[in-house]
């Protein structure tokens, strides 16, 4: 990521059939021109009392 001159990095959280709530990260570059996205990580979240 060093190398990159822009980057965006996504957050999105998601509730599955069971109310498990999960947030999705990746990251979204141009390479070459070309825009990618990549995932990069996929953790549980702890209820939303702190927010």
């Amino acid at each position: 990521m060093k190398a990159l001159l822009y980057y965006t990095i996504f957050f999105d959280e998601m509730t599955d059939i069971a109310t498990v709530s999960e947030m999705i990260v990746y990251i979204r570059f141009l390479e070459d021109g070309m825009s990618r996205s990549v995932f990069l990580s996929v953790f549980p979240l702890q209820g939303g009392d702190n927010l």
